[in-house]
């Protein structure tokens, strides 16, 4: 379905070249861009849910690998491992783990 929005939206941009090429009224053309960009969004809203997030597998050897980072003032180290090992962390919400293994000495539950 996602493939066939996004189809739906590059034939509406072509509709709306034509139309302007052609000479047909403007409001044909911004009609056509208007479709073009409500099948783009419904196209990618269909591609949100294959980016669901996984539950966050936290154990202790990676509480120890923080905190020997944490230890060797290594922040940004620390912050890096957590972007590597869970990829669709965003840099705020690494950050946020970091600090609070640091003030707390236990990951965030």
């Amino acid at each position: 379905m996602k493939v066939l929005y996004f189809f739906i939206a590059s034939l509406a941009c072509v509709a709306a070249i034509a139309a302007q090429w052609l000479g047909q009224p403007r409001w044909m053309a911004l009609l056509a861009l208007a479709v073009a960009g409500l099948c783009l969004v419904l196209g990618l809203l269909r591609s949100q849910p294959g980016m669901s997030r996984k539950r966050i597998d936290w154990d202790d050897e990676k509480q120890a690998e923080i905190e020997r980072l944490l230890a060797n003032n290594q922040y940004g180290t620390a912050i890096s491992q957590i972007k590597l090992w869970f990829p669709h962390t965003s840099d705020g919400e690494a950050k946020t783990v970091v600090e609070f293994i640091q003030k707390t000495g236990k990951y965030p539950s």
